[in-house]
């Protein structure tokens, strides 16, 4: 019987199973019962022990009713869920299955911190599937930002992101992301697996999102997989994607596996990025460990089938198998839509172990394409494909098309540290030869003609090097096209054999520029070095021939570049630039002469020399005269600038000629000023007379020093004040003329220098415009903006507000207009806040007051008071017996201005009232003074109210509203307010109840033999006495607020045992003891196996005997347990865990009684 229990234990043990809880997402609140954010707390509270699953099911199928707006940040993800929305009713809401939308329109952003759709932090399981989220961004200094998608800390086990028929779509939200090196937190994930999941596009699979960017960087991982082995489980990608395998300083924990394959990178559906042209800024998609590390594990590597509108770079790899194959770079499958890559197409760097790009035949071929876009990063990093520090690349059967620079570039090894090389000798059209090493595999490429004629585009045929290195192609050549060739050995692959040109400044050649020195071109371009090139030619930027040798001799300044031929494919170096070093005059500038006049000496100046030793100048014997840069003071003569180079060469300037001259002279006796006519400009000024031996000039200015001619005389000008400059170009000074004044023939004269105006008041129009003083006038008009005549005088008066201009005129058709003048509408008077006092009207009287008081520096002029009806009131102060209602008062200040100032409002109080609907009386308990008046609603009079409480000892025991704590009886309650119109009085009466208590339950005793036992009562509350009582006495022996108590036992007793609450007390209950010994029922076995079920062995009733020993033996009669009264046995002996098998006790209830004893089995 025992082994059927034990094995039935054992059964039990091993059905356990934890049974996943599954949360179903119903509303599409933010937040309360059914929620989104209600079903992530549920399942974080859970734990960790099972896989919990989110589903939906919301009643509202619509795409409104499927939107849940997201208001703050969410629960973390704290224990291991699956979230799967392709559980919800309703049409799928974008190209790849999805049925829920998160939508972040409204979310609350903080800046600073680390904010994220979701936050998934140490867990085993974490999988997402069908919802899409959008819209999580904000503006942050002008630049778009906003939280991550998902975002991992701690260690992280299995994560699934997206699964054929259950996609996601992430948009205007950043991407994936982890912590990336806070020791508390560091994010690493063991495993995750992206599927059919779109990041950066909508729901279409077509629009690119502009708002923010999907950039994604996972850290720590050991198996990543993007995408499948078909096109379905493929990714759309517009956004970085990229993971720190390892970041700096760490080591990779465990076997690297990573497979790529059939996603879509920075591209819609379509293979292309719509009203998008060029690059767009994207850096790459960059899978790094540190590569000064080496790494133990191995790192297997697979990206195939995708479309890459971005570069891919792979860093620090040891031990790696890499396979690169059927992808397409910059470019459409299909190679009609271009996609341009910010730099580089592949980066490979620091890489030990085997890279394979391409394959055994052109179907596992990459294409690369549209490379190196940006163009400051065009020369920086000219290569397609890069390898650096990688030791094992081999390229087979790829195609290169279109790219602005090298196809095929092997870092830092210049023209003398290659690996190996593919150089190609002679091309006819029927033959092919070249050099590389013995035993090399030589690929053979038809050039990308519509393009550079320069990049591998068509793979037409393999030969293999013999023992010399020699290899040869015999068979025909289509026409046209350039050739170019690649060579592998030992699984390297050679760069290919487009031409090459190198200026080195360290090795066997060195570049060299010489600069022309002198008049005679001596200018050198020197040590430049070139490969796979077989005819040059140097050209300047007109593209004229200057050469066709390496080194370029005796040419002039300028700039000069190599265009080198390698059978049809050309290409170019960079310019190369000959200064002009020769003596010279900097910036073309032109000399100053100033010739000697007016007794003063002449000067050359406004000449810079340029490359020069020295310099000085020379008269017209050749005597050095001066070596400052310019010559000043000196006589009229010849004089020569000789500069000398740097190298002796000697270049001359000038002559350049000093002569005597006379300065300016001018008789302005003559001068007839002619006045102009009001209506046209007909003034002149004539007859004077100037000369001068040089070349003279004129300036006329007016009163307001602005230049009005450049002539002798000076015509057609009207009314003002002129005068005339005249210069050479002699060290002389000007000569200027006396002011001249013309006037106007017949014209008006208006004076507005006394002026004076008014401001119009409020009440009328006052305004005025005086003191224009007007002469030659006969008629006035003033107008306003309208150009409406308003006035016939020349003084404006009675004017409203508005803008003025005087219009002055006379017989002889003469005008004159003053200035625009404005009159203001007089501003009212802005009040201080005046105190106003008022009293409601009371007591159903008409005894309401307003009291004014006016104080300050500003007061009205005058006031005046209206009732609601409009009617004048008062003018005073002081208002007295005014009934209820609204009064308004008015102020007038000093411009006459009447303001409406404030109203005042004199209210009714109305008679004071007791609402007694709503009043509660709660009844006194067994005199606990637990009564109370409550909820007694007061109106009317004018509060605060009084109240006063009074028992029926007219004693006020209370001031307060309501009355709590008292006893059963009767209380008065007078209420009055702070009018003294009158009180409620009211009188109430508080029952008194007898509680029922319920009795105290028992369980019987029975003993073997006298002893001291304890009684408890099993239904204990919180308040009141228990009262023990002997037989029938009236008076309890013994009370406690416990229920427990001990009682010496000599005799067959009845005891009585009652409840008692204050002056309520419950109905006795019976206690019979008897001596008849005892029967327990004592468990045969249990199982201290810790998992919460009988895992210790109890006795029933065993409190019932404070004296009793209980001892436990095992079979060799050693005792493991032995306790008085009522002490568990949990299966240990000296804290050690017993084994499985029969024990036995013994159990001694007190001296009178009878020892029990039988066997107790123990099972796990």
């Amino acid at each position: 019987m025992y082994k059927r229990i034990f094995y039935f234990f054992i059964f039990i043990l091993f059905c356990q199973t934890a049974i996943a809880e599954t949360f179903v997402v119903s509303s599409n609140n933010d937040s309360g019962p059914d929620s989104f954010r209600e079903a992530l707390t549920k399942s974080a509270a859970n734990g960790n022990s099972e896989i919990d699953y989110i589903k939906f099911d919301i009643a509202d199928i619509s795409t409104a009713g499927r939107t849940i707006r997201i208001l703050t940040d969410l629960p973390e993800v704290t224990s291991d869920l699956i979230i799967d929305a392709s559980t919800q009713n309703g049409n799928t809401l974008s190209i790849n299955d999805t049925k829920i939308v998160f939508d972040g329109v409204n979310f609350k952003h903080v800046t600073f911190t680390n904010q994220s759709f979701l936050k998934v932090n140490g867990v085993s399981v974490f999988e997402l599937y069908g919802i899409i989220v959008k819209n999580f961004y904000y503006s942050f200094t002008g630049t778009a930002s906003g939280p991550n998608t998902i975002y991992f800390k701690n260690a992280n086990k299995n994560v699934k992101i997206g699964a054929v028929g259950k996609g996601n779509v992430f948009y205007n939200i950043l991407g994936i992301s982890g912590n990336f090196n806070d020791l508390n937190s560091k994010s690493s994930i063991q495993s995750f697996t992206i599927k059919n999941t779109i990041m950066g596009i909508e729901e279409d699979g077509v629009t690119i999102a502009n708002k923010l960017q999907c950039i994604s960087q996972i850290h720590r991982i050991s198996n990543l997989i993007i995408g499948g082995n078909s096109k379905v489980e493929g990714n759309i990608i517009y956004g970085e994607f990229g993971s720190f395998i390892a970041i700096p300083g760490e080591l990779i924990p465990a076997p690297f596996n990573m497979e790529i394959k059939n996603n879509i990178f920075y591209a819609n559906k379509n293979e292309e990025r719509p009203g998008i042209t060029g690059n767009i800024g994207n850096r790459g998609n960059n899978f790094s460990i540190d590569a000064n590390f080496n790494h133990p594990y191995p790192a297997n590597i697979t990206v195939t089938d995708n479309v890459f509108g971005i570069s891919l770079g792979l860093l620090g790899f040891d031990n790696a198998n890499i396979l690169i194959a059927r992808n397409s770079f910059g470019v459409s499958k299909d190679g009609t839509k271009s996609l341009p890559l910010f730099t580089q197409a592949l980066s490979l760097n620091s890489i030990n172990g085997r890279v394979l790009v391409g394959g055994t035949d052109i179907s596992e071929g990459n294409i690369f394409a549209n490379a190196n876009d940006y163009k400051n990063y065009e020369k920086l990093f000219p290569g397609t494909l890069w390898a650096e520090k990688s030791n094992t690349v081999e390229l087979s059967h790829n195609s290169f098309l279109c790219n602005p620079q090298i196809p095929y570039l092997i870092v830092n090894t210049g023209p003398y540290g290659k690996p190996i090389e593919a150089l190609l000798d002679d091309v006819t059209a029927t033959t092919i030869k070249g050099r590389s090493k013995s035993g090399a595999k030589i690929e053979l490429f038809y050039a990308d003609l519509e393009c550079t004629n320069c990049q591998p585009k068509r793979y037409f045929a393999s030969v293999l090097a013999d023992g010399s290195g020699n290899w040869k192609y015999n068979g025909n050549i289509e026409a046209g096209y350039s050739i170019l060739a690649s060579a592998t050995l030992n699984n390297v692959t050679s760069e290919f054999s487009d031409p090459r040109i190198y200026m080195l400044n360290a090795g066997p050649k060195i570049f060299k520029v010489t600069h022309q020195t002198c008049i005679e071109p001596n200018g050198k371009i020197e040590g430049v070095l070139t490969v796979n090139v077989n005819k040059i030619q140097w050209e300047d930027e007109t593209g004229k021939v200057f050469g066709d040798k390496l080194d370029l001799i005796n040419v002039p300044a300028g700039k000069y570049r190599i265009k080198a031929n390698q059978f049809g494919c050309i290409t170019h170096s960079e310019w190369v630039i000959v200064e002009d070093r020769s003596p010279q005059l900097a910036f073309g500038t032109v000399a100053n002469l100033i010739h000697p006049s007016c007794g003063k000496l002449g000067s050359i100046l406004n000449l810079f020399p340029f490359n020069y030793k020295e310099f000085f100048w020379l008269d017209e014997n050749e005597k050095i005269i001066g070596k400052e840069r310019e010559l000043k003071d000196v006589p009229e003569g010849k004089y020569m600038l000789r500069i000398i180079g740097t190298d002796g060469c000697i270049k001359n300037f000038g002559p350049y000629i000093l002569k005597n001259v006379v300065g300016p002279s001018a008789d302005f006796s003559g001068a007839k000023p002619t006045n102009t006519s009001c209506k046209n400009k007909t003034g002149s000024i004539i007859g004077i007379i100037a000369s001068s031996t040089g070349n003279i000039t004129y300036k006329w200015t007016n009163e307001k020093n602005e230049v009005v001619g450049k002539d002798l005389d000076l015509l057609n000008i009207g009314e003002g004040t002129y005068i005339l400059e005249v210069r050479d170009n002699s060290n002389c000074p000007a000569i200027v003329s006396d002011p001249i004044k013309i006037n106007v023939v017949n014209g008006i004269i208006i004076d507005e220098t006394s002026i004076t105006k008014k401001a119009s008041s409020c009440s009328a129009n006052t305004g005025f415009i005086k003191g224009i003083k007007v002469t030659g006038a006969t008629k006035y008009s003033w107008l306003n903006t309208a150009s409406e005549e308003v006035s016939t005088t020349n003084e404006l008066i009675n004017a409203a507000p508005g803008t003025y201009l005087l219009k002055a005129t006379n017989e002889f058709g003469c005008e004159a207009v003053s200035k625009s003048y404005i009159i203001e509408q007089a501003i009212p008077v802005k009040f201080s806040d005046f105190k106003i006092k008022t009293t409601d009207a009371s007591c159903n009287l008409n005894n309401g007051t307003i009291n004014l008081t006016l104080q300050g520096d500003v007061k009205p002029k005058a006031i005046k008071w209206k009732n609601s009806s409009g009617t004048i009131i008062s003018t005073d102060t002081e208002l007295n017996n005014l009934t209820a209602g609204t009064y308004a008062v008015y102020f007038t200040d000093e411009n006459d201005c009447e303001i409406p100032y404030r109203s005042v409002e004199i209210k009714s109080i109305s008679p004071l009232t007791l609402n007694q609907s709503e009043i509660e009386i709660t009844p006194d308990d067994c005199g606990q003074k637990g009564g109370s008046i409550e909820k007694l609603i007061v109106a009317g009079g004018v509060p605060p109210y009084k109240f006063s409480w009074t028992n029926s000892l007219q004693k006020e025991i209370s001031n307060s509203a309501s009355l709590f704590q008292v006893e059963s009886g009767t209380y008065e309650l007078l209420i009055t307010d702070q009018s003294n119109c009158g009180s409620i009085s009211k009188s109430f009466y508080i029952q008194g109840n007898t509680q029922f208590i319920p009795p105290p339950i028992i369980e019987p005793i029975t003993i073997c033999g006298p002893t001291i036992i304890n009684i408890s009562v099993n239904n204990r509350g919180n308040s009141g006495f228990y009262n023990l009582y002997r037989n029938n006495e009236t008076s309890p022996i013994s009370s406690n607020s416990e229920g427990k108590f001990k009682v010496d036992i000599n005799a067959n007793s009845d005891y009585y045992i009652t409840h008692s609450l204050f002056q309520c007390e419950s109905a006795k209950t019976k206690l019979e003891i008897k001596i008849n010994g005892s029967e327990l029922v004592i468990p045969n076995s249990f199982s201290p196996n810790g998992d919460g079920i009988n895992d210790l062995w109890v006795i029933p009733n065993i409190n019932n005997y404070p004296q009793a020993i209980v001892r436990v033996y095992n079979r060799l009669g050693t005792m493991i347990f032995e306790s008085i009264g009522q002490k568990q046995f949990d299966g240990k002996y000296k804290e050690t865990i017993l084994p499985i098998g029969t024990y036995y006790y013994t159990i001694l209830l007190s001296d009178n009684c009878k020892q029990i004893s039988g066997s107790l089995l123990i099972l796990y």
